[in-house]
C-alpha cells in the first residue's frame, strides 16, 4: 500500500523562488525531490503557501493563518501516515511582535491538533516530523518584514527540538546544512531544496526501518 505523506509549509514548500517570485518547478522542489527519491512508495500531498504563519492572521495577506486551514486540510485529505510541518520563518515578520514564546506556543496547538485527531490509517496519530526555520539573513532587502529576525530564528532551532521531545514527535535539525538565499535572506535556493529532500528521504526510511523493529 503507498503510504501518504503531508508536507505543510510556507513560500519554501511552494518553490518560491529567491529574488523573483516564480515557483520552481515540481522537479525542483523539496517536495519533488523527494517524492521521486522515494519512487512510488509515498505519495507526496504538497501543501505549501506563501506567507502562512503557524497560526498568526497577516492583516496585509489574509488566509495565511496555517492552524486555521491545517484541519480542514487534514479532513479532506486523510489518512496520512507522517506530516512534515515547515513553519515559523513568516511569523519572525516585525509587524506581528511575536515572542519566542508565542511562536514556540503556537507550534505546540498545531502539533498537538494532529494528535487530537484521527487521521492516520486505522485512527493512529501519523509520525509528525517538525523542521526547524532555515536561520535567516536579516536586514538583506530595504524595507524587510524580516528584519532583525536572524537571532529569533536561531533561537527557534533549541525552541523547536524542546517542543519536539515535550510532544513527542519526531524533530529534524536542518539548520547546519540548509542556508538560505543571500539574494533575500529568507529562501531556499535550488541546491538547498535538493539537500533538504536527501535529509528528508533519510529520515523517512529510518521511521520505516524502526516501525518495523
Amino acid at each position: 500500500m503507498i503510504k501518504r505523506v503531508l508536507c505543510f509549509g510556507d513560500s519554501n514548500t511552494w518553490g518560491y523562488i529567491p529574488g523573483t517570485g516564480e515557483r520552481f518547478e515540481y522537479s525542483k522542489r523539496w517536495t519533488g525531490i523527494l517524492a521521486n527519491s522515494l519512487e512510488g512508495k509515498y505519495s507526496i500531498l504538497e501543501e505549501g503557501l506563501n506567507g502562512r504563519t503557524i497560526a498568526d492572521d497577516d492583516p496585509l495577506h489574509p488566509g495565511r493563518n496555517g492552524l486555521k486551514y491545517l484541519l480542514p486540510c487534514m479532513e479532506s485529505h486523510k489518512p496520512f501516515d507522517i506530516i512534515i510541518i515547515f513553519l515559523g520563518t513568516n511569523d519572525l515578520k516585525y509587524y506581528f511582535s511575536n515572542s519566542i514564546q508565542r511562536i514556540s506556543t503556537n507550534m505546540q496547538k498545531m502539533i498537538q491538533s494532529i494528535k487530537n485527531g484521527q487521521y492516520g490509517y486505522h485512527d493512529k496519530i501519523p509520525d509528525i516530523i517538525l523542521l526547524p526555520v532555515p536561520h535567516t539573513f536579516d536586514n538583506v532587502m530595504i524595507n524587510s518584514s524580516f528584519r532583525d529576525s536572524r537571532e529569533k530564528s536561531i533561537s527557534l532551532t533549541l525552541e523547536y527540538q524542546n517542543i519536539s521531545r515535550i510532544m513527542h514527535c519526531h524533530f529534524l535539525d536542518i539548520t547546519n546544512k540548509i542556508k538560505v538565499s543571500k539574494i533575500d535572506g529568507i529562501h531556499l535556493n535550488e541546491k538547498n531544496h535538493f539537500k533538504l529532500a536527501s535529509l528528508l528521504f533519510k529520515k523517512i526510511n529510518e521511521l520505516e526501518l524502526d516501525s518495523k523493529n
